[in-house]
């Protein structure tokens, strides 16, 4: 069944209620004040690829040239051919460093679940400081962000939880940052001051480009 503005009002509620006492003062509210449809697009294949192809272009592919290969992604980027012609990303959130400035891009035509608009609404509460400053930092920085996304997205609920480890979303970047959260003695608040309070966390062993400063 395709996501409707009612699964975006509960996912919101679902994601403002576990995260909402831990983001900058005003945040939380601001958000609830907004309606579904300037949080989320959600939009057919033919509508959404072309908002998905600008964003590629402009922003994610030089960042991810080192953490995914840099022929992949810039040559994608380069060709005239239609990005999701060469894959398929089903949701992603726009890198503005406000969170209110965001909006989360859905396509309706891939396998998007109640679990995925969680995920990217991870993404669109996050601090400005982790994104996009700390993804655009690029090296593994992406890889990162998406495991401790998915590591706050996971712990929203069990039936959330049990989705995205059944589908195996993000499984490998997920699996780094939790086995570096036990190496360097860190939990679930260290994932938050991180990813929602802009507060640089070092991960043993993942070999993030650390902010200056």
């Amino acid at each position: 069944m395709a996501l409707t503005d009612d699964d975006v009002k509960r996912a919101v509620e679902l994601v403002l209620n576990k995260y909402g006492n831990h983001l900058p003062a005003g945040v939380a509210s601001a958000i609830r004040g907004k309606k579904p449809t300037d949080i989320v697009r959600l939009l057919p294949a033919s509508q959404y690829r072309p908002q998905f192809d600008q964003y590629y272009r402009s922003f994610f592919a030089a960042i991810n040239s080192k953490a995914f290969g840099v022929t992949f992604t810039l040559d994608i980027a380069d060709d005239d051919a239609e990005v999701c012609g060469s894959f398929n990303c089903p949701a992603f959130c726009s890198p503005a460093v406000l969170n209110t400035g965001r909006l989360i891009y859905v396509n309706l035509d891939e396998d998007n679940t109640f679990a995925t608009l969680c995920h990217e609404l991870c993404h669109y509460i996050s601090h400005g400081n982790f994104y996009p400053e700390f993804y655009a930092m690029g090296g593994e920085n992406p890889k990162i962000l998406e495991g401790v996304t998915e590591y706050l997205t996971r712990n929203l609920s069990t039936a959330v939880r049990d989705e995205r480890a059944r589908k195996e979303k993000y499984q490998a970047w997920y699996e780094a940052v939790t086995k570096a959260m036990v190496a360097g003695g860190q939990g679930e608040l260290d994932m938050i001051r991180f990813a929602l309070r802009g507060e640089y966390v070092a991960l043993p062993n993942l070999d993030g480009v650390k902010p200056r400063g």
